[in-house]
Parts: C-alpha cells; sequence; structure tokens
C-alpha cells in the first residue's frame, strides 16, 4: 500500500488499465523497436489523479546517430494505428537501466515520466 493505493511490483505492473482496455507493453514494445531508428523503447502507465486513470506514456531512445523528429515521426506514425493502445504522450528519451542484464528500470521512468502527463 502507497498513500492509500495498491500498488503492484514487479511483472504484472507492465500492464497498463487504462479506461476499460488492458495494455500489455510486451505485445507493443518488440513492434515499436522494429521502426527504422529506434534502438529501445518502454510502454510505461502513470497515474494521473485528475483522469483517476493511468495515462500512457511511449517513451523512445533513438539510435546513436539518428535524428530525433525523424525517429518521433515514424513512431508517431506507426502507433496511431491501435485504438487502445494509443500512448496519450510519445517522448525521445534515454532509458534508465538496472541490474546485469540492463533491463528498463520501468520505475525510475515512470518517477521520471510523471512530470511529463501533468
Amino acid at each position: 500500500m502507497e498513500e492509500g493505493r495498491i500498488v503492484l511490483h514487479g511483472r504484472a505492473k507492465d500492464m497498463n488499465i487504462r479506461g476499460r482496455y488492458n495494455i500489455y507493453p510486451e505485445l507493443h514494445e518488440p513492434v515499436i523497436e522494429r521502426i527504422q531508428g529506434v534502438r529501445r523503447c518502454a510502454l510505461i502507465g502513470v497515474f494521473d489523479e485528475e483522469l483517476a486513470d493511468e495515462k500512457v506514456v511511449l517513451v523512445v531512445e533513438p539510435e546513436p546517430g539518428e535524428t530525433g523528429n525523424v525517429v518521433l515521426a515514424r513512431v508517431r506514425h506507426a502507433v496511431r494505428r491501435g485504438a487502445s493502445a494509443i500512448p496519450d504522450v510519445v517522448r525521445l528519451d534515454t532509458l534508465p537501466t538496472v541490474g546485469r542484464s540492463a533491463k528498463v528500470d520501468k520505475q525510475a521512468l515512470r518517477e521520471r515520466a510523471c512530470g511529463w502527463v501533468a
């Protein structure tokens, strides 16, 4: 419990809930990472107090040497097709990592993204 809310940790939290839709990042991230110029990405949910719901944030880390605006345009064009999984925010940024496997630290990313959805 955190601030009167149940907070799920680990892989269970990787599912984002927006309205009546469950959005599973592991279904969307591999597809987005195949877009030219995308090094890796993370799809996270950030709770919005005003909406009392999650906003879906897609953070894209471009390949070195790629032009950020071009990569962002490619990603936005590709993600506008799936109605329930359309991110509320698409942002270029480096992805924080954790552990020896250098997995994306989604908790750290979620904390960083809180300022992006306000």
